[in-house]
């Protein structure tokens, strides 16, 4: 029998056999993997490497969403964690630390004082768009929707952010 495994509101009126077994179907949600030091992107069955400079990038929007404070089932239209342009770069820093992360193995001062060192807002489209390239390539576009660094709102109020649920990404750094 399956009536223990059926939600308890399919019980209370008559249903079709069709609509109770298509209710025990759970798709398996998948887990965004972000794996910093590795700089490696794994969804699915698939792993992606990406560039320091790039990888510094996502990393910051990834840990935007996991830290997002607001405590919702799941993210569907939130925006919360999206932020505009301009506190993207104000918050430079914390790029620049990713990235530092990432290349730790080259001394500071030979580290280049522009592109994602010092990002400008043509650096950061240019950025954006190469990372939503290799994702595409990589995971396909049905998948793009969910793991690129998506814009959200009209110029010049556009923020910027991660689609994906929270709990559905893994952060490892």
């Amino acid at each position: 029998s399956i009536r223990e495994r059926l939600p308890g509101n399919l019980l209370k009126t008559p249903q079709d056999p069709g609509t109770l077994l298509l209710s025990l179907v759970r798709e398996h949600v998948p887990i965004l993997t972000v794996h910093l030091i590795k700089r490696k992107i794994i969804y699915k069955t698939h792993e992606l490497d990406m560039p320091p400079a790039w990888m510094a990038l996502y990393a910051f929007f990834i840990f935007q969403k996991k830290s997002c404070t607001k405590n919702v089932s799941s993210c569907g239209d939130c925006s919360d964690c999206f932020q505009d342009l301009p506190s993207i770069l104000e918050r430079q820093n914390e790029i620049t630390a990713f990235y530092h992360r990432l290349c730790k193995t080259r001394p500071v001062e030979e580290m280049s004082d522009t592109g994602i060192i010092n990002l400008t807002p043509e650096n950061f489209n240019s950025y954006k768009g190469k990372i939503k390239s290799h994702l595409r390539k990589r995971f396909g576009p049905y998948a793009l929707p969910f793991l690129e660094i998506s814009a959200r709102g009209t110029r010049p109020n556009t923020c910027y952010g991660i689609q994906m649920d929270k709990k559905n990404i893994e952060f490892v750094y």
